[in-house]
Parts: structure tokens; sequence; C-alpha cells
């Protein structure tokens, strides 16, 4: 929501599209968008693309179990050829 209060505050001091887009560093087309948006369309946006379901949260669990797991398998893996080669020499 900053980007957007930025790009209309630069807007109203007279700056245009594409001094907007070099100073706030987004593209040209996302000046436009949110310069077309008033501010009920914006929030109204932003809040349904924060409490979405997202494709992977059932999963969520198993995955970081997974990665656990995983992350404990290479540390050991890592030991073992430590151990080889500091005490093959």
């Amino acid at each position: 929501m900053s980007i957007y209060h930025e790009i209309h505050r630069l807007h109203r001091l007279g700056f245009n599209k594409s001094q907007i887009e070099r100073k706030v560093g987004v593209n040209q087309d996302t000046v436009r968008k949110y310069l077309e948006k008033d501010f009920e369309e914006m929030t109204e946006g932003t809040y349904i693309l924060q409490n979405r379901t997202k494709k992977m949260d059932p999963y969520a669990d198993i995955i970081l179990e997974w990665l656990k797991e995983l992350r404990y398998f290479y540390y050991f893996q890592n030991q073992l050829i430590f151990q080889d080669i500091y005490f093959s020499v």
C-alpha cells in the first residue's frame, strides 16, 4: 500500500508516469493501474490477495517434516564425509 500512496503523492505533485516509474522503481503499467484505482478498490484487492487460500496449504505440515528430515540427513552425511577425509589422511 505504501507504493500506492507514493504513486498518488507524486502524481499530485505533477510528476508524469515515466518519472514516477523511475522514482518508485515499478513498471509504467503498474503506475497506470494504481492511478486508475481508488483507495477502496486497492484495499479490497489487497485484502483478497492476503486472505486467499494457497494450493500448498494442505501440504505445508508434511513438507516441513520432509525438510526437517532432509536437513538432518544432509548434516549426518556431511559429518561422515568430513570424518572420512579427516581420518583417512
